[in-house]
């Protein structure tokens, strides 16, 4: 008798007579495997798997590093960055994100052609108004004022923060 005939026919004291089904058995199995590493330090396994996918990006390995993140057991705290809410220049209600989630209208409209910005942006902080990158940038070369007429000094008002 080889060791394998031995382990097929082993009984582990949990089926019921032949009863249950290979689903069952591999759900056994499944929490069998799970108690492998002790629950009481994933938050420490976590913090290895975060390190090495911390490498694995230096390396420019991405693809292998979303592997590694998606076992991870502790969720990714949240981003707490800035969010602007602003208010849709078509329907006037509010959005978060890129465009309007009522009307699909982009959420910046470019203060110079007037035409909804989809692709690079940049705005002023004080005032909000902004445009396509190109734009701005041709703007301010040879203006220091913000291109709607509002008054705000936006480049020195960015620079300097106030």
């Amino acid at each position: 008798m080889s060791w394998s005939d031995t382990f097929d026919t082993a009984d582990d004291g949990r089926s019921s007579n032949g009863l249950e089904s290979q689903e069952e058995l591999e759900k056994l199995q499944h929490e069998d495997n799970c108690k492998m590493l002790d629950p009481a330090v994933w938050e420490q396994y976590d913090r290895y798997k975060l390190a090495y996918a911390k490498i694995l990006y230096n390396w420019r390995l991405f693809n292998q590093r979303a592997l590694v993140l998606k076992f991870i057991s502790t969720p990714v705290p949240q981003h707490k960055g800035v969010e602007f809410a602003v208010c849709c220049h078509k329907c006037g209600k509010e959005m978060r994100g890129p465009q309007c989630s009522w009307c699909k209208y982009p959420a910046l409209q470019c203060s110079i052609c007037h035409i909804g910005v989809r692709g690079l942006a940049n705005f002023c902080l004080v005032c909000g108004h902004g445009g396509h990158t190109v734009h701005i940038l041709e703007w301010f070369k040879s203006h220091s004022v913000c291109p709607t007429g509002c008054g705000c000094n936006c480049l020195k008002e960015n620079l300097f923060g106030g």
